[in-house]
């Protein structure tokens, strides 16, 4: 391995941010995974909760586009139906990751100890939400 050179390393930090919305300039744009949403890999709820997104907007955006008359409600659809669902996701990803946190600390290491209890306040304005506020707070 002597010839691997890293070129750059940065800490990982817990995320979990849900952004205000996911359909943008009247239905003409979405979002959709990590646009949309971020969560700890704790339960692996980030790629099926951006395939379930992707699944929901690719068939209503096909029926749209071939003319469907209710392709507008469709499209309008989208984000009442993936917000809450991600949502959930989100915060169930976050009780898990807290729940992982009290191994270190049965075994007398506080998770602060090991570095794993920073937390990325929300600084998008995209994300700056009251649900990812209270979680970030909550973590602290």
């Amino acid at each position: 391995l002597a010839d691997v050179k890293i070129e750059s390393a940065r800490p990982w930090l817990m995320r979990a941010r849900l952004a205000d919305r996911f359909a943008l300039d009247s239905h003409r744009a979405f979002l959709v995974g990590d646009a949309a949403h971020e969560m700890p890999p704790s339960g692996g709820f980030g790629l099926n909760t951006a395939v379930g997104d992707a699944h929901n907007l690719a068939w209503k955006l096909a029926q749209a586009s071939a003319g469907a008359a209710n392709g507008r409600d469709l499209l309008a659809s989208y984000e009442r139906e993936r917000r809450p669902a991600a949502a959930a996701n989100v915060a169930l990803s976050v009780d898990n990751w807290r729940r992982g946190l009290l191994i270190p600390e049965a075994l007398g290491l506080p998770p602060r100890a090991l570095d794993l209890a920073k937390v990325a306040a929300p600084t998008s304005a995209a994300f700056k939400t009251t649900t990812a506020a209270a979680r970030a707070a909550v973590l602290a």
